[in-house]
């Protein structure tokens, strides 16, 4: 991914000056494998494993004008690695649970203030009700411990003692749509939209 600001691009700097800047910053590819497996009628078990592609975005270039400044941001590739269970208590009710583990994209010598995550533990519980046939509910709850969070910069020491994150959600689900099938279009006089 390129970013580019040109003159006129309505930043401006310091007395007007629109400064010509590009910066060349490469996204993360990944590979992601998955498991599903229905262990009995009411429980299934689940799994994944991730690998992201973080060092790719270690070198930055960033131009401005004609002067080309390069760079590192001390990304690393990450691993995570997760399990979970889905458990039907009810015909109409499913719970749900699963843990995660997630390596940090930096080092404590390259972690950021901005970013002051390390490893990463997430716990998730969460339950499911159909209220219909097409219309489900879901509720779920999400902690999220990110680490030490250690900053280790020549200008900046410190550490996030407490660095967690809780995370609640709501969601409903459709079948099918309300207002499936009922739309209409108007057509031409040979059926033509």
């Amino acid at each position: 991914m390129v970013t580019t600001l040109q003159p006129g691009s309505g930043i401006d700097g310091p007395i007007g000056f629109s400064p010509n800047l590009s910066v060349n910053l490469p996204l993360a590819q990944f590979v992601e494998v998955s498991a599903y497996w229905q262990a009995t009628d009411r429980l299934a078990l689940l799994g994944t494993f991730n690998w992201e592609d973080w060092s790719e975005a270690d070198n930055l270039k960033v131009k401005i004008g004609t002067v080309t400044v390069n760079g590192t941001t001390g990304f690393q590739d990450t691993f995570k690695v997760g399990l979970g269970a889905n458990y039907r208590i009810a015909e109409d009710w499913l719970l749900q649970t699963g843990v995660m583990y997630d390596t940090s994209s930096f080092t404590n010598k390259d972690r950021i203030t901005a970013l002051p995550i390390d490893d990463q533990i997430r716990v998730a519980i969460g339950a499911q009700h159909d209220l219909s046939e097409t219309l489900t509910l879901g509720l779920s709850f999400v902690y999220i411990n990110l680490g030490q969070g250690e900053v280790r910069k020549p200008t900046v020491r410190g550490d996030y003692d407490r660095n967690h994150a809780f995370v609640f959600g709501l969601t409903l689900a459709f079948d099918r749509l309300p207002w499936s099938g009922k739309l209409t279009f108007p057509t031409g006089p040979n059926g033509a939209g």
